[in-house]
């Protein structure tokens, strides 16, 4: 039977060649028209790296995104968060060399410290521009910016330069006073003591170029180990900045829910000015207006797909239909010849089957080539088309099977 079709299609040579190369020109398209929601898939699942979101917390008003009062609930909210990535957190303090005390304290606080859990929680600065003196007196392993950045003990890195105007050295332990900003409720701002302690200098550091809106840190000491400054002395603790990444700003409405429940609240451009930090600043529009785009262009490529089909099936129809013209004493030879219904039937089915079958190989081939069509993709494609096109094929051919031979032979003669 294979054989016989075979030779079939040798002896229609040119409506052989015909059909295969409608097949092929169809299953190019298709892939090409797969390719294109494969891309619009590959464009959403890259648009999060190509428009990161980026959260900040400020004051009600919008205006304030560093030197704030930000409650501890709002900075283990964010901490806790399944949806956020790269959380920046820093507090801010002045310290002065050994116990500071009288009413002269402003003129002996030269350093502007910081407490932060990252490097880029500074505008402008990078793990880079510290040099760390590796194990130093004290400490229990070899300092790196990971390890600094997570410890708990009472370490700092100083400014290169105030380090030379001081005569400090890396592995040196210094008697800090710190002083931390009291927003106070009668909306009155002042410095007060928070902590004398010693802390071991692990490196030095040199901030080339420093973005930031507040004075230029020339201390800093891990975030944790600043908040328990607070702790050890009963002070309450606040954050002076936040902000963060999300993991998959597809997720933007829980997460906002979430953030809701926290507490926190949209900027309100008409709120009082003042540094309470619970105002959340979402930078999500232009994300949210590409994705919206790629979701449209997937929806309306993925609701043509039915229809695509539907044209595969009539394009099997309507060439099987215009091949087969001229071929119904043929199959009526065959029939007289003593060959059954189903048998003739399927020569005729598995010509056109094998027709088609090459135009989509060479089809797929083309489009590796071409479009670069992954392979899963060609499968896909493949197995579409030969279904939808061989019940074309079918239903143009099923008609033979109630062919009368008689009539087809006595009209021949």
């Amino acid at each position: 039977m294979l054989q016989r079709a075979v030779e079939n299609g040798i002896r229609y040579k040119k409506k052989t060649v015909l059909n295969l190369l409608i097949c092929m020109i169809t299953v190019i398209l298709l892939n090409a028209y797969m390719g294109n929601i494969a891309e619009v898939d590959k464009q959403m699942e890259e648009l999060p790296k190509v428009l990161p979101v980026k959260g900040t917390v400020c004051n009600l008003k919008g205006t304030l995104a560093s030197g704030l009062k930000i409650q501890e609930k709002y900075v283990d909210g964010i901490l806790n968060s399944e949806y956020v990535d790269q959380p920046l957190f820093s507090i801010q303090l002045r310290m002065g060399n050994g116990r500071i005390e009288g009413d002269d304290y402003l003129e002996r606080l030269p350093y502007y410290a910081v407490g932060i859990n990252n490097a880029a929680a500074v505008s402008g600065f990078s793990e880079g521009e510290i040099v760390f003196s590796g194990k130093s007196k004290g400490l229990s392993e070899d300092m790196d910016a990971q390890t600094f950045f997570s410890s708990k003990e009472r370490i700092c890195v100083i400014d290169e330069a105030a380090a030379k105007e001081q005569g400090i050295v890396p592995g040196a332990t210094l008697t800090l006073s710190a002083y931390y900003t009291n927003f106070r409720q009668d909306h009155v701002i002042v410095l007060e003591p928070l902590d004398v302690g010693e802390y071991t200098v692990v490196g030095l550091m040199n901030i080339e170029n420093y973005t930031g809106t507040d004075t230029k840190p020339n201390i800093i000491i891990p975030f944790e180990t600043a908040r328990s400054l607070f702790y050890e002395n009963g002070i309450e603790f606040y954050a002076s900045s936040a902000s963060f990444m999300l993991k998959n700003p597809y997720e933007i409405n829980a997460f906002k829910d979430e953030m809701k429940k926290l507490q926190f609240l949209e900027i309100l451009p008409g709120a009082e000015n003042w540094y309470d930090g619970y105002g959340l600043s979402i930078r999500d529009e232009t994300f949210i207006q590409a994705a919206e785009q790629l979701i449209r262009n997937k929806n309306l490529l993925m609701g043509m797909l039915p229809f695509l089909g539907v044209t595969v099936l009539c394009i099997g129809y309507v060439t099987a239909s215009l091949l087969i013209k001229g071929r119904k004493p043929e199959y009526a030879i065959m029939r007289s010849l003593g060959q059954g219904h189903g048998s003739s039937f399927m020569i005729i089915c598995l010509e056109y089957a094998l027709t088609a079958l090459t135009g989509c190989v060479l089809g797929c081939i083309v489009s590796a080539v071409i479009l670069k069509v992954a392979a899963e993709m060609l499968f896909f494609v493949t197995d579409a088309f030969m279904v939808c096109y061989f019940l074309g094929e079918a239903a143009a051919l099923w008609p033979l099977k109630r062919l009368s031979v008689m009539m087809v032979l006595s009209q021949n003669d």
